[in-house]
């Protein structure tokens, strides 16, 4: 495979694949889908042996050299299917990130391969499993990971099984702290394994295969793949975040000559005038490092300028995005060879690259969304974040994530374990909470569901406000606890099941009624809790959680989140 089951657009000039002899035999097979036809000769594949005229190559029979690239960044969904070579990387380096969702439809006994980083065999040498992803041989539903660790080159970390017809989040990530290199697995958020490397290493020419050409391939999905060198950050996670003038949103110590900038956007509307969207900056509008704008002329293309070749707005334009629809955007700058190169990708498509001779380090960039200098874009940001620097025995310090004003996310979520989807600068004595739930499996035990927390589960007051699971008996009914009249934990239980599979809506607020604060909870927008709260308090820097890191996940979706200090 030169190109594998991942979408793949077409681009003017693109060459991704050297093969040293084609024989007189020979089979060409490929999928396209053309997004229009317009006039003109256009292109789609071309064998040559040099110009447009050399349409009839020549014999041979070596194999075909896939050109190896700097990172993977897959974001649409695509089938698990054995063989599928996704690409050749130059080379992972000691510190590096990997992460995807993952979605198994059947299991079946026997080894079932998901996602494999390899030197070249399955097995052997070392680096030929860093790492390899397996569906266990017991039909558990199990991951088993191997990596090189350590000297051992099939160190092995076993999870929990997974859910079917679910999608799961996987992170396998190799970080530099504390002078020492630790290998981790995060599984749906959440450490599963963490050990030092002592023996970590540079791998060059590392193929990626989802699913590899040893085993059977595992009956799923994946999505959202990203491999790359470095230490991914999230600074606005996948809630659908409104761009807001003059909003600070993360603050970097150090942004590195080497980074990786990645995020979605969704524009409502285009309109005449320059409208900000990202920018980083180094205290001032000219300070672009990068920044992102949808143009003047409201056409919805985007103009992206950063600090190029000693030129503090070297600028492209873009051709129009989609508007009321997502787009990713990346940027980068990586050292090839000797050179670093700045690039542009628009939904995955190289539009601009360029050589920087004079990339440099930035100290204490402040990262808006979107900035004080300009209008502000209407529209919606998700999923940016920030690859900042290679693997280098210089540990650079993470961003600082800001927290918000205000959360209202309509998007569709998976409850997880840990999943901290915002923090609040401020709850306020006035204030409104409310979502959907579609909770789709119910057991005994503790699930949470959705837990806002100045930190801990249950220490403080302000450590439940509020905090909502459903009940340990399994029953289907909410457990709601909050920080009532001194009492950081007073609760409330439903007198009914909520249905499974099926949308309910709860809202929990607190307003100022006849000088007295008056807690109350409803569900579909009936009241079915009220109390006075005689120790109403502001709570500075809550955390909130769909679910917490302290109890199982609820089986189930949330959707709807509206967080406000106003009734």
């Amino acid at each position: 495979y030169i190109i594998g089951n991942a979408p793949t657009p077409l681009v003017k000039g693109k060459l991704i694949a050297e093969i040293p002899k084609l024989d007189k035999e020979y089979l060409i097979s490929l999928d396209i889908i053309p997004n229009k036809f317009v006039a003109g000769w256009h292109s789609v594949i071309h064998f040559t042996t040099g110009s447009d005229s050399d349409r009839v190559p020549e014999t041979g029979l070596q194999p075909v050299v896939i050109l190896p690239t700097d990172y993977i960044h897959h974001i649409k969904e695509f089938t698990l299917i054995q063989s599928a070579l996704l690409g050749t990387l130059y080379v992972l380096k000691k510190e590096y990130t990997i992460s995807f969702k993952l979605k198994p439809i059947k299991y079946s006994k026997g080894w079932k391969s998901v996602l494999h980083l390899t030197l070249g065999k399955d097995y052997g040498t070392y680096g030929d499993r860093n790492p390899g992803v397996w569906f266990h041989e017991d039909g558990s539903g199990k991951l088993s990971i191997f990596a090189a660790v350590s000297g051992n080159v099939n160190y092995y970390v076993e999870t929990t099984s997974l859910p079917l017809n679910a999608w799961s989040y996987l992170k396998i990530y190799q970080s530099f702290m504390d002078g020492k290199y630790w290998f981790s697995v995060d599984l749906n958020g959440i450490n599963i394994h963490r050990v030092e490397n002592i023996d970590a290493r540079d791998f060059k020419t590392l193929k990626v295969y989802a699913s590899d050409l040893w085993y059977a391939s595992q009956e799923g999905l994946i999505s959202d793949l990203l491999i790359i060198n470095g230490k991914a950050e999230y600074i606005v996670g996948n809630m659908h975040t409104p761009l807001i003038r003059g909003k600070i949103v993360a603050e970097i110590p150090k942004l590195d000559k080497e980074y990786l900038i990645s995020f979605d956007v969704n524009p409502n509307k285009f309109v005449v005038g320059w409208h900000s969207v990202i920018h980083f900056t180094t205290g001032s509008d000219g300070d672009r490092v990068p920044g992102i704008w949808f143009h003047e002329d409201g056409n919805g293309g985007l103009h992206i300028a950063a600090a190029i070749n000693g030129n503090t707005n070297r600028y492209f334009n873009t051709k129009p995005i989609g508007i009321n629809k997502w787009s990713n955007i990346e940027i980068s700058q990586t050292l090839k060879g000797a050179v670093y190169v700045y690039t542009i990708k628009i939904n995955e498509e190289m539009v601009f690259s360029e050589i920087n001779n004079q990339a440099q380090y930035f100290d204490n960039v402040k990262v808006y969304a979107s900035d004080p200098w300009y209008e502000v874009q209407d529209g919606l940001i998700k999923n940016l974040f920030l690859c900042n620097g290679p693997s280098s025995n210089v540990q650079l310090p993470s961003p600082v994530i800001l927290p918000r004003d205000f959360i209202n996310d309509a998007s569709e979520m998976i409850i997880k374990r840990n999943n901290l989807v915002a923090t609040m600068v401020l709850l306020k004595t006035q204030f409104s909470v409310s979502f959907e739930l579609k909770p789709t499996l119910y057991k005994t035990g503790w699930h949470s569901v959705f837990h806002m927390t100045i930190g801990q589960n249950l220490e403080n007051y302000g450590d439940r406000n509020p905090g909502i699971w459903f009940n340990n008996d399994g029953s289907g009914k909410l457990h709601v606890a909050f920080s009532i009249n001194g009492n950081n934990n007073y609760f409330f239980t439903t007198k009914s099941s909520l249905p499974l599979n099926e949308w309910s809506k709860i809202e929990i607020l607190q307003r100022l009624q006849f000088s007295v604060y008056v807690f109350e909870v409803r569900l579909n927008e009936k009241v079915v809790f009220t109390i006075n709260n005689n120790d109403a308090r502001d709570f500075k820097n809550v955390k909130v959680y769909v679910s917490d890191p302290w109890y199982n996940a609820q089986p189930g979706l949330v959707k709807n989140i509206k967080i406000t200090n106003s009734i």
